[in-house]
């Protein structure tokens, strides 16, 4: 009821737009998500979440027969999930339980890529692989017949690679070259008994890790031990 009242004060003032995202929205009914899609708001869809705080989660597939933008997120961990790869899997796992397999692995797939940037305003830049918007990829390791199961599936261990705006950021190490990686002081880490490769630093030299501002200094131990101690 808190909820509801909440979102109806937001409508009310003419807040909910094109330019909205509401995130949860588990007690949202027909009203709340026809006011949505004439408003062209986006949602956005934390299952794990939901069922951990109140036992149920939103009707994705009544939003989504509305044509309302649904985006995956895993909300914050005491709740939600470690990472998006567990929160494709807990939406699977509801899909295929309580909405009939409604909700595809193609469109979590969806919901995690170009829906997603839809739902913040950005698929102009990210979201897709086109000519002329920012080459951020995830690739991984699976089976190329059954690519959204595949990615649905898929495990942190089986992350070749993170490229973000064409530059190698994170992955096996054995895909990085001088030509693909970020800079030059990348470093090896172990993932899941995993050899990896990683780049933080941005410039040599030893940091001060009582200093943020020394962050372009910080190597992936340095990261580490600062989100620690705070």
């Amino acid at each position: 009821a808190a909820s509801l009242s909440e979102f109806e004060r937001f409508y009310e003032s003419g807040q909910l737009g094109d330019k909205t995202s509401i995130i949860h929205c588990v007690s949202c009914g027909g009203t709340e998500l026809s006011a949505m899609r004439a408003k062209q708001a986006s949602l956005i869809w934390s299952p794990q979440s939901n069922v951990e705080l109140y036992g149920a989660t939103t009707d994705i597939p009544t939003a989504m027969n509305m044509g309302i933008n649904v985006a995956l997120g895993p909300d914050w961990t005491p709740s939600g999930t470690m990472n998006q790869l567990a929160e494709m899997k807990c939406a699977q796992r509801i899909s295929d339980t309580y909405f009939d397999g409604r909700v595809t692995n193609r469109d979590i797939f969806r919901m995690v890529t170009d829906r997603a940037a839809k739902s913040i305003g950005v698929e102009d830049l990210v979201g897709k692989v086109k000519v002329g918007m920012y080459a951020d990829l995830a690739v991984f390791d699976g089976d190329r017949e059954f690519p959204y199961n595949s990615l649905v599936a898929t495990s942190a261990e089986q992350v070749r690679a993170v490229f973000i705006s064409g530059r190698l950021n994170y992955g096996d190490s054995d895909v990085f070259g001088s030509l693909n990686r970020r800079n030059e002081f990348c470093e090896a880490i172990a993932i899941c008994g995993l050899e990896k490769t990683i780049c933080i630093r941005d410039e040599d030299g030893d940091s001060n890790l009582t200093d943020p501002d020394d962050w372009p200094l910080f190597g992936f131990d340095d990261l580490l031990n600062y989100m620690t101690r705070v």
